[in-house]
This record gives structure tokens, sequence and C-alpha cells, in this order.
């Protein structure tokens, strides 16, 4: 019994693992442009410029957008970030310069644009909106 457990127990998790895949996208000249890693309904992506440091990154679930979502400049600072609920944009969305200080925040419901703020280079708040 202990024997057909352990055997049960191995050949779940080896078909649990078999599920994640991963496929790479290359341009023309053979340069990575994409990353998918999968995992049943879950999906992880990664965008690359020609050089190889990474554009974007964020996950699926059912095809759609879901959970934190980035982009990078070339640079490799990080310029937008925010939430994606079942393919909504959901939460704060903040978008920053190349020196990293946010210049627009905006909130969303369920895919619904809320409130709007734009900020100075020093971080001051210079307007405000509510959309509601």
């Amino acid at each position: 019994m202990r024997t057909l457990f352990f055997l049960s127990l191995l050949l779940f998790a080896s078909r649990a693992g078999a599920q994640e895949q991963v496929s790479d996208q290359y341009d023309a000249e053979g340069h990575l442009v994409a990353s998918w890693q999968m995992d049943g309904q879950w999906a992880w992506y990664t965008g690359y410029y020609a050089d190889g440091s990474v554009k974007e990154r964020g996950g699926y679930f059912g095809g759609k957008p879901h959970g934190r979502w980035q982009q990078y400049d070339a640079q490799g600072h990080l310029v937008v970030q925010g939430r994606f609920d079942r393919g909504r944009q959901d939460g704060k969305w903040s978008f920053r310069n190349a020196d990293g200080a946010q210049v627009i925040a905006l909130r969303y419901r369920a895919g619904l644009l809320l409130t709007g703020e734009r900020f100075d280079d020093q971080g001051e708040l210079v307007e405000r909106r509510d959309l509601r």
C-alpha cells in the first residue's frame, strides 16, 4: 500500500511538471523578441529589446492579462507598472520618467478609469481629475 502511494505521488508530480512549457520567439536576425512560460491556464510573458534587455513582462490567465504588468525603457528603467484583473486594468497604474520619478498615476476599477494625477519632475502633484 505504501509503495502504491509513493508511485501515485511520483506519477502525479511528473504529470504536473510536464504541463509547463517554454516558448521563445526570435526576429529575422535571431534576436530573442519574446518568451512565454505556460503552465495550464497561466502564461508568463517577457518581451525583449534587440539588445536582450527586458522591455515588458506580465502574466495571463485564461488568455487574458492578469496580475502585475511592467514595462521598461531601453536603459532598463521601470516606466510603467500596473495590474490587470481578468483582462481589465485594475488598481493603480504608475508611469515614470527615465529618472524614476512618477509623472502620472491612474486608478482603475474593473477596467474603468476612476482618477488621474499628473506630477512635476520633483514629484509634486500638478493636476488631479476625478472621472467617476
